[in-house]
């Protein structure tokens, strides 16, 4: 229920879409190819995930944190 209703209105992009339509900054069309672009690269990038050897325990987290340099935390 929940979802639907966000889907039914209270979705932000689909509002922020409709400003910005409404205003003129941006037609259907090009929103409509921003959208299919946008599903595009999703699913390029699950298709890669599911595609990809898993990761080890020792890989999971490379990328994600960074090294603090000790002398620039006071």
């Amino acid at each position: 229920e929940e979802v639907n209703n966000w889907k039914s209105g209270n979705d932000p992009i689909a509002r922020f879409r409709g400003k910005l339509i409404a205003s003129g900054l941006l037609d259907e069309a090009s929103a409509d190819e921003m959208q299919r672009e946008a599903v595009e690269a999703v699913a390029e990038a699950e298709d890669f995930a599911r595609n990809s050897p898993p990761l080890l325990v020792d890989e999971v987290a490379e990328d994600v944190y960074t090294e603090v340099n000790a002398g620039a935390v006071e």
